[in-house]
């Protein structure tokens, strides 16, 4: 599969950053290139840093400074974040600042929340000199692509606001002033002011310029996901943002009605094929921002290699490329909203059909005689083509069985310790994988071609129906409607009476491993602080415990607090 994006090779000086943003002044990686800046590479680069690292992929000339290139991606690390403290996934290697992230346990000088910070100023940074050399530009088509570049730096401003809450705030590239801080309430009111700007001349929706550029549905999706976190950013109660609760019934209806379709198969949007070249994949209809990869000419550790390669090992069904790092598992709170009653391990001893080759492990389970019924005529017990059968929900791709010779192992382990060095000690994620739709071969048997579904329709569905439960007036459809269509495509039986609660499932359900989970649980009141709710290993303890609530956004790294001691003040609990 050949991918066309904006060729970056000889577009400009590369811009890297020696540290935070304590020193704004950018530079060359190499100081023998010419610091000539081509706008149309500007462009691209601003584009290309949601999916590469460095300018020779996957690694040798990073972007950012003091983290492994690999780690430093733009979604890798917003994944890292965003689902490494939750209750979803659970990674077992024993990486740099990986402890204390998946603990609860990190202070302002870990490598992850550091490094995640420099990312996104370092895309800050580009889009700033992209709008500023472009500032009186004339030529056809200009509008439309500062209003991207702008849309580009408002989304990573939106993750400095969900993740950090308040921070530098710089605009422009010419400023060489150390900058000053800007709160959380007056963050949220720029990216939503650069957003209702972007819109002008965005272009339509289902119209964007090329597969990956983006248009006015990603505008619309990303600001109804800022006003239904309105209540967070703000620190204001659910009736006191009714009005951004309206706001975000328009913004994501607008995306509902627009031109955007769900892909046909669920699966659809986590394969090889996913792109728009597909004669038989229809997740491109699904897909309002993906984040190009390609196993010949994008490659980087923190793409869809990272989704893939770290969520697979050798006993699983085919993954479609070579690499298996075999370290993201589940916690026991993902499967249960796909198996609400299984309570503990049991092993079937063979495939046979014999009730004396049956021996149990750790006590039953409930419902075994119903739930074995179902293996009838299944070639793999515990297979990820199998689970989405057992659980009556195409969204169930997991896997939890090992085979050795003629023995199946159901190891769904709830009761027994996670050890971080063993990766078979939950189940398995079989949800992104190399393998085409169409049955055609990869361009690469070891770099995946995935693109990564940044952001997808379905969101606008869930932001929906969560805005009209929290006060928003219902415009298009009914909150059940909202949610069973999603429901639907997942061939999973529809649900009545949609609570909040509900909604938070369906979200495990649709976006589990895409790296929403951390955003979603604050909004809900489940994440920091006394919250009544446990998970697995959270806050490092294995049956779980509460941590602090001040653990609700990630501290300013505190390198950028002694470089810039006279502006920034460290967010509270830090």
């Amino acid at each position: 599969m050949k991918k066309i994006f904006i060729s970056i090779i000889t577009a400009m000086s590369i811009l890297c950053m020696t540290s935070c943003v304590g020193d704004l002044n950018v530079e060359s990686i190499d100081p023998n290139q010419s610091s000539t800046i081509d706008v149309d590479g500007l462009l691209a680069k601003c584009y290309a840093t949601l999916g590469l690292t460095g300018q020779q992929g996957p690694a040798g000339m990073g972007d950012v400074a003091d983290i492994d290139e690999g780690t430093s991606a733009f979604y890798r690390m917003i994944f890292s974040l965003n689902e490494f403290p939750a209750d979803m996934v659970y990674w077992i290697w024993p990486d740099v600042g990986v402890d204390d992230v998946r603990n609860a346990t990190w202070n302002s000088s870990n490598s992850l929340v550091k490094g995640l910070y420099s990312r996104l100023f370092f895309d800050v940074t580009l889009c700033n000199l992209y709008l500023d050399e472009t500032a009186e530009l004339v030529e056809e088509g200009i509008d439309a692509k500062r209003a991207e570049v702008r849309f580009l730096r408002a989304l990573n401003y939106y993750y400095l606001l969900d993740l950090y809450g308040n921070v530098p705030f710089v605009v422009s590239s010419k400023d060489k002033d150390k900058p000053k801080q800007i709160m959380r309430p007056e963050l949220f009111k720029f990216v939503e002011d650069e957003l209702l700007l972007a819109l002008n001349d965005l272009a339509p929706a289902g119209q964007r310029i090329s597969y990956y550029r983006v248009d006015k549905a990603a505008a619309w999706l990303l600001l109804s996901r800022l006003y239904l976190n309105a209540p967070v950013y703000l620190a204001k109660s659910d009736a006191e943002c009714k009005s951004y609760m309206d706001k975000a019934v328009l913004y994501s209806d607008s995306v509902i009605n627009s031109s955007y379709e769900l892909a046909s198969k669920f699966q659809y949007l986590f394969m090889g094929d996913n792109d728009i070249l597909s004669a038989v994949n229809d997740a491109h209809k699904e897909i309002i921002l993906p984040i190009a990869q390609d196993g010949q000419h994008i490659r980087s550790y923190g793409g869809s290699t990272f989704l893939i390669a770290a969520t697979h090992t050798s006993e699983m069904a085919s993954w479609g490329t070579t690499d298996s790092w075999k370290c993201i598992r589940t916690r026991k709170q993902l499967v249960q909203l796909f198996f609400p009653d299984l309570k503990r391990n049991y092993e079937i001893k063979s495939f046979s059909d014999d009730a004396a080759t049956t021996d149990f492990k750790e006590g039953d389970f409930t419902n075994y005689a119903p739930f074995m019924a179902q293996f009838e005529d299944l070639q793999y017990v515990g297979g990820s083509d199998t689970m989405p059968i057992l659980a009556k929900d195409d969204r169930a791709i997991l896997s939890n069985f090992e085979v050795f010779n003629d023995t199946a192992v159901f190891a769904c382990n709830f009761g027994k310790q996670n050890k971080s060095d063993e990766f078979k000690s939950g189940w398995m994620i079989a949800k992104f994988k190399n393998i085409y739709a169409d049955g055609g071969e990869s361009s690469d048997t070891n770099w995946p071609d995935m693109d990564i579904p940044f952001m997808r329709k379905a969101e606008a569905y869930l932001n929906y129906a969560e805005a009209v439960l929290r006060g928003g007036e219902q415009k298009s459809m009914s909150v059940d409607e909202a949610v069973n269509v999603l429901r639907t495509r997942a061939n999973a039986a529809p649900l009545a009476g949609v609570t909040l609660d509900d909604i938070l499932d369906e979200r495990g359900r649709e976006f589990f491993c895409e790296g929403y989970r951390r955003s979603d649980l604050v909004r809900f009141n489940k994440f920091g602080g006394n919250t009544g709710y446990n998970w697995e290993w959270k806050g490092g303890a294995q049956l779980g415990k509460d941590f602090e609530a001040y653990r609700n956004i990630y501290p300013i790294p505190n390198s950028d607090i002694i470089t810039n001691s006279e502006n920034l003040t460290q967010n509270e609990g830090y």
